[in-house]
């Protein structure tokens, strides 16, 4: 059963509860350990080996001050995850069969995203890494003529990474995700349960 895990939703229920910002969340702080029950019940803690707050952004937003938005490479309006540091753990009360995101650095450059999941023991099941090329929070790929055109879009030349994994025997206790170059940001957060 997929169980995405929208951190818009997130975001705005926590707000004003539990370590989060106000209800106009955009650019608000929510704290490291921040937990969110999903649909299935099971409960995810987010960490960040920065032991900082997360940043809540609203991807493509138009109002704010350009310092205080993201313009990157999520999806139009996708609700990013960004910590300082260079790691983000997603712990599960229920073992998960696979968990996928998207992730790009805060930053312009080349980058790797990895995604390790570990079982209840913490032994290490399988890692994943993907490439990207970030064009920064500030690249304003969606409203800049210059690369807003179909032909980037279909090919997806502006996209941030996907990062998944899959266990057959559904034992994924909590996944590491980390990217080689430390400030960057998490998407939609996509957990399947059974095996």
């Amino acid at each position: 059963m997929a169980d995405p895990i929208d951190l818009g939703v997130w975001a705005a229920a926590s707000a004003g509860s539990g370590g989060c910002g106000n209800a106009s969340w955009n650019n608000t702080s929510c704290a490291n350990g921040k937990v969110w029950t999903m649909s299935s019940g099971n409960v995810v803690t987010f960490t960040n080996g920065a032991a900082s707050v997360f940043t809540m952004y609203i991807n493509g937003q138009t109002s704010g001050l350009a310092g205080a938005k993201w313009n990157g490479q999520f999806g139009m309006l996708e609700t990013v995850a960004f910590t300082s540091g260079s790691t983000i753990t997603l712990q599960f009360s229920k073992p998960a069969s696979a968990v996928g995101t998207t992730g790009q650095l805060n930053t312009t450059g080349a980058y790797t995203l990895t995604m390790t999941a570990f079982d209840s023991g913490n032994n290490q099941l399988s890692t994943v890494t993907n490439a990207g090329f970030s064009t920064g929070k500030n690249s304003n790929i969606f409203s800049n003529p210059a690369v807003n055109n179909a032909s980037l879009q279909v090919n997806f030349l502006y996209q941030a990474p996907f990062v998944g994994l899959t266990s057959t025997t559904a034992n994924i206790d909590h996944v590491v995700i980390t990217c080689s170059i430390a400030s960057f940001a998490i998407g939609m957060i996509y957990v399947y349960h059974g095996a």
